[in-house]
């Protein structure tokens, strides 16, 4: 298996469509730890200025919180990691014969779920390798050869359910909708879980899958945290000097 953060530099895979990494490396830190790859000095610095100074994790996150502000490239990762794990990850154990596993992304609208999959269908065709991989496309789903399909909606529980989740990504959950709503965020949380821990009972309760939620508001975390899943929350209310990432804003990553 490929690591993620070698497949991002990689010109003829992710790369190919991330271009220069000099505005990468916050990120790259966030994804090596996330995913269990081990750190280097530089890293382990960079990371403890966005953890609080707490330790990375030992082993691949179930649960990755990041609260990234406006232009620090959430979305396009978000689309780079959902092209990763439907692509170089093996997940035959985890699909019976026949059944098709989604990597989904939420988001909280039609015109932002389109902006994903316009990024998740660039990491695609940008690659000689990846553009390979792809059967067919619709306005809202890639089809693999994998038998992997990367899928991009609005955050509705009612579409969720009836599927086998491989990763849930959710884009700009801060503003997803309340409790008042017809599709309430915290049902939409709990339809996910249930297609996930389908997995984990195949792996011995450990759940394969990274689950990544982008959020623009900190406050929204207390909303999905009340659970034992192994959960890792990145964040820092400014951006520290040489983490090399381009923001206006804060960002919590």
């Amino acid at each position: 298996m490929i690591p993620i953060d070698e497949a991002l530099s990689d010109p003829k895979l992710l790369g190919a469509a991330l271009g220069s990494l000099d505005s990468w490396q916050t990120w790259l830190t966030v994804l090596r730890a996330a995913f269990g790859i081990e750190l280097n000095r530089q890293d382990r610095r960079a990371f403890a200025s966005i953890a609080g100074n707490r330790k990375p994790p030992q082993q691949k996150v179930q649960e990755l919180w990041c609260v990234a502000g406006r232009g620090s490239g959430k979305s396009r990762i978000a689309a780079a990691v959902s092209v990763y794990v439907a692509c170089f990850l093996d997940h035959k154990s985890k699909l019976s014969p026949g059944e098709t596993g989604f990597v989904l992304t939420l988001s909280p609208s039609l015109d932002q779920s389109r902006i994903i999959f316009n990024y998740c269908y660039a990491f695609l065709d940008s690659s000689p390798i990846l553009r390979q991989q792809v059967i067919d496309a619709n306005s809202t789903e890639i089809r693999l050869k994998n038998n992997i399909v990367i899928s991009t909606h609005t955050n509705s529980f009612r579409t969720i359910r009836g599927r086998t989740l491989l990763t849930a990504v959710f884009d700009e959950s801060a503003f997803w909708r309340s409790d008042e709503s017809a599709s309430p965020d915290t049902e939409v949380y709990r339809a996910i879980l249930p297609s996930l821990s389908k997995n984990a009972l195949e792996a011995q309760l450990r759940l394969p899958h990274l689950l990544l939620r982008w959020l623009a508001v900190a406050s929204k975390l207390t909303r999905f945290t009340h659970t034992s899943r192994f959960t890792h929350t990145l964040c820092f209310p400014k951006i520290p000097s040489g983490l090399g990432v381009a923001s206006s804003g804060g960002i919590i990553a």
